[in-house]
């Protein structure tokens, strides 16, 4: 006997489809747009840093 995929159970349709839409779409800008904050951060602390040789006594 053929077994349906357990990831078929988790459609949407309808109205809620429209919806899970949107916010996946939210959701993608929103992690896009963290992500590069947080490399601008890391970028700002690189070039910040000093290496042990340079710092003096």
């Amino acid at each position: 006997m053929a077994h349906k995929k357990e990831g078929n159970k988790y459609w949407i349709y309808g109205e809620d489809a429209a919806l899970a839409a949107r916010f996946t779409k939210y959701l993608t800008k929103v992690l896009y747009a963290r992500r590069a904050s947080y490399i601008r951060t890391k970028m700002a602390e690189a070039a910040h840093e000093v290496s042990i040789e340079e710092c003096s006594g």
